[in-house]
């Protein structure tokens, strides 16, 4: 008897203030960080969420550690022992990381990262610019 590997395939993620469900299934986005992360001033600390468009493939739990890093490689955030119930379909999906703590200190990129429990190798969910707005005059 062979074991499937589980795996979850991001199709795409978005980063976003909050993530909400309704009763009826719809979901919410508040504050979506669409062309950057762009604040008045830097440092700053933010909590965010990432929204992910998902396909699963294997059944179960999957159980997974997450990173943000900075164009610098340097560890901003991390998160372990996350875990996502499973269905093996080919319908997409959706999961949500909700409360993840940033620490900005200045402009650049943002590369948010997770792996599966059993996988050494890091998978890049996501990258967001991180900036300064100017205000206008």
């Amino acid at each position: 008897m062979t074991t499937q590997k589980k795996k979850i395939k991001v199709l795409f993620a978005l980063i976003c203030d909050d993530a909400r469900r309704e009763d009826n299934g719809k979901e919410i986005l508040i504050g979506v960080y669409s062309g950057g992360m762009m604040f008045p001033s830097l440092p700053v600390n933010v909590i965010i969420n990432i929204w992910m468009r998902v396909i699963y493939e294997g059944e179960g739990e999957y159980n997974a550690d997450l990173q943000v890093i900075d164009q610098d490689g340097a560890l901003i955030t991390k998160g372990e022992d996350m875990r996502f119930p499973m269905k093996d379909n080919k319908d997409p999906g959706t999961i949500v990381i909700q409360g993840v703590p940033i620490s900005v200190k200045k402009p650049g990129n943002l590369t948010f990262q997770w792996r599966h429990k059993d996988d050494n190798s890091w998978t890049t969910i996501v990258e967001i610019p991180v900036g300064i707005v100017k205000s206008p005059k």
